[in-house]
């Protein structure tokens, strides 16, 4: 079920670029993530792509 929840958010995601909306992802993690899958989001909509493995990390207070 959440396969397809996520299939469905970047199917509205991909539309949003279209339409212009520049798209920024915030990954907080310090386990494996793939997000080859979604960097092309960020690529294509001219957004950025941060990865933290935690909030202390973050360069900027207004990151968070």
């Amino acid at each position: 079920m959440a396969y397809v929840n996520l299939i469905e958010n970047l199917k509205q995601a991909a539309v949003a670029v279209q339409a212009g909306v520049c798209v920024d992802i915030f990954a907080i993690t310090d386990e494996y993530t793939d997000l080859a899958s979604l960097k092309f989001l960020s690529i294509e909509s001219g957004g950025s792509l941060f990865l933290y493995t935690n909030t202390d990390d973050s360069t900027l207070p207004q990151d968070m």
